[in-house]
């Protein structure tokens, strides 16, 4: 049994993708909205609080105080608390971020051409084209630059992740393949060793977040 994350630009296939693997492999979806919900129980913090804190970049003066630091801490308790049920597929955005180190996750990410994404916008928002243009760039850049003031990371540096697919020409059902085949290797199944691992991170965010 494994953990699957998938990161993706928006609309970008990840969403249809986590439908078909997890109807695939019989594995549970997982949403970084439902992490929220979790993590607002677990902590006692307003959902709409916590949204924001993974939607606004923090500003310099938030980085160096480590506010961010500790709503960071909170999420990623939840998320690691949601995945130790094993069989997860989490499509949220920091994935590759809040699981590191577990090897029994295997983090993708998704890469579609911009007119792909474009006619999905186009398609949900009622966006003209220059509109979804603007729409996808936008969105885009703010995620890049959270994860850049957050873990002064590339969001789209491969080396975050274990595979990187483009859908330029692959198909879904080709993708589908690829990585059922994969998550289902001895590389990512889980162990004692990754579900000891896995203890210990609950255990060092719970303590943290006590602490804080």
């Amino acid at each position: 049994m494994s953990i699957l994350s998938i990161s993706r630009g928006t609309k970008s296939g990840g969403l249809e993708l986590t439908d078909r693997l997890s109807k695939r492999l019989g594995y549970k979806k997982l949403s970084r909205e439902e992490v929220i919900i979790e993590c607002a129980k677990k902590f006692n913090i307003i959902e709409e609080f916590l949204q924001v804190k993974l939607d606004k970049t923090p500003s310099l003066w938030q980085k160096f105080t480590n506010e961010y630091g500790l709503y960071i801490c909170f999420i990623q308790c939840a998320l690691l608390q949601a995945v130790k049920q094993d069989n997860v597929i989490y499509h949220g955005h920091t994935g590759q971020f809040f699981l590191k180190g577990l090897p029994n996750v295997l983090k993708l990410r998704i890469e579609a051409p911009l007119e792909y994404r474009v006619r999905s916008v186009m398609a949900e928002f009622n966006y003209d084209h220059d509109q979804a243009v603007e729409y996808i760039k936008k969105v885009d850049a703010e995620r890049k630059h959270w994860v850049k003031m957050v873990y002064n990371q590339d969001w789209c540096d491969p080396s975050l992740y274990d595979m990187c697919i483009n859908l330029q020409n692959m198909s879904m059902d080709n993708i589908c393949d690829v990585v059922a085949m994969i998550v289902e290797h001895r590389d990512f199944k889980t162990s004692e060793g990754s579900i000891k691992r896995l203890d210990n991170m609950i255990l060092q965010c719970n303590v943290e977040a006590a602490l804080a």
